[in-house]
């Protein structure tokens, strides 16, 4: 059995005396079954038959820890190793080494309830890790081939959500498909075909429209040497920008400083370290092996301790007086030319050109555009074109948007077709008869 001591973390490939390294014993706790036959439970897990009904203890029976139970010695530790098989004949869970009589201590050959030999065995008790505060609840026990191994270093999921808790399995599963059928319906209502409504076009209206704009300008000042590109209307003056050093020569001169290779007086002090101490379990459980379970942790975390540390260091410096040179400078003015400017920006939309009619009679055209001035031009065209439907269904009436002039003008006032109507609106015309 491959153990981690609960104390320190050290791992040791096979269950020892103590820990190598802190010296902590490993618990080993007794476990207790429950009879699957008549309901007896707390039976002390090395017994392999019910003291009540005298039924056997095979894979049906429940097992959970007993942590107040320890077992001590050498015993305790050959239980722990296992194997704990179940017999090929009468499937009786057996112990690995005898628990009384004159071969106590021996590794176990037969089944003590049938005599039928444990090297015919195929089945053991599985190894399982279980947190400390769910031991004592009573669990089916585990099953594996023979020779399935030790349990894997564990790595222990939240309990499990009580039967009868919220949101059981029924109501996890019916939700996913009622968020579907909503999304489809969804989906259906938006893209679906709608329905095919009778109309009479009772009316028609056009409208076109030209956007004028003009182009901005913006008045500014700054320096000729950073005037935008296409600024005009400059008017510029020499104006002081800024005062600029300008060498004239080097002085020396001394100054005091810090010898760092000589110091005149020391000073002792006190530190203190935070470092690495290990680590400590903060969960603890119990490794199961048939009728026992050996203690161990589920999870660690790091450990520190406060370390002082004696330091001598300099307090004062030796100095000494350095000889330097630099150099001299002197302040000369800078005078540019300052400009006010101005300069275009960007083409805006100031006025709108509209034209529109509301019969058959006036054909589209575009507003006239003329007059513009040097700094106007024509921008964005639009156009739009309306239907006034009467539906046959409800006797009322709906305005559509035809997509071009062209639609526009294939439906005339008086005239009739049926509409594709979607959410209560007008989506498009059919054009074909009622």
């Amino acid at each position: 059995m491959r153990w981690e001591c609960h104390e320190c973390g050290e791992v040791h490939q096979e269950l020892p005396e103590q820990c190598r390294s802190c010296g902590t014993k490993p618990e080993i706790v007794e476990n207790v079954w429950r009879c699957s036959r008549c309901g007896e439970q707390g039976i002390a897990g090395t017994r392999t038959s019910c003291p009540t009904c005298g039924a056997e203890k095979d894979q049906s029976a429940q097992l959970a820890v007993a942590t107040g139970r320890r077992i001590a010695g050498e015993q305790g530790r050959a239980l722990a190793v296992g194997p704990w098989l179940y017999c090929a004949f009468c499937k009786t869970q057996v112990p690995p080494v005898y628990t009384s009589g004159p071969k106590h201590g021996q590794p176990t050959e037969r089944c003590p309830t049938c005599d039928g030999p444990l090297a015919e065995s195929t089945h053991e008790a599985k190894s399982e890790v279980i947190r400390e505060s769910e031991a004592a609840t009573y669990r089916p026990q585990a099953v594996q081939r023979r020779g399935g191994g030790d349990a894997e270093p564990p790595s222990m999921q939240p309990p499990t959500q009580p039967a009868g808790a919220g949101g059981g399995p029924s109501s996890r599963r019916v939700w996913p498909w009622l968020l579907v059928l909503l999304l489809v319906g969804g989906l259906w209502l938006l893209f679906g075909p709608g329905k095919k409504v009778g109309y009479t076009v009772v009316g028609r209206s056009w409208e076109r429209s030209i956007e004028i704009e003009t182009l901005q300008k913006k008045a500014s000042r700054d320096w000729q040497s950073d005037l935008p590109s296409g600024a005009y209307n400059t008017a510029c003056q020499r104006t002081f920008r800024k005062n600029i050093d300008v060498p004239i020569g080097s002085e020396t001169y001394f100054e005091d400083e810090e010898d760092r290779s000589r110091c005149e007086d020391w000073e002792t002090r006190t530190i203190e370290d935070e470092v690495d101490d290990g680590k400590r379990c903060t969960e603890h459980g119990y490794k199961t092996q048939g009728g026992v379970s050996v203690k161990t942790c589920l999870s660690w975390e790091k450990k520190t301790k406060t370390v002082r540390k004696t330091q001598r260091e300099c307090a004062r410096y030796r100095m000494r007086h350095v000889k330097k040179t630099r150099t001299k400078y002197k302040q000369e003015p800078v005078y540019e030319p300052f400009c006010s400017y101005e300069v275009d920006t960007t083409w805006r939309t100031t006025r709108t050109l509209r034209a529109g009619g509301s019969d058959d009679s006036s054909q589209p055209t575009w507003p006239t555009v003329e007059g513009l001035s040097r700094r106007e031009r024509a921008g964005k065209r639009q156009e739009s074109y309306r239907l006034r439907l009467q539906l046959d269904k409800g006797k009322r009436e709906e305005v559509f948007t035809a997509r071009d002039e062209a639609e526009w003008q294939r439906h005339r006032v008086g005239s009739r077709g049926r509409a594709q109507v979607k959410l209560g609106s007008v989506v498009g015309l059919v054009d074909e008869a009622p």
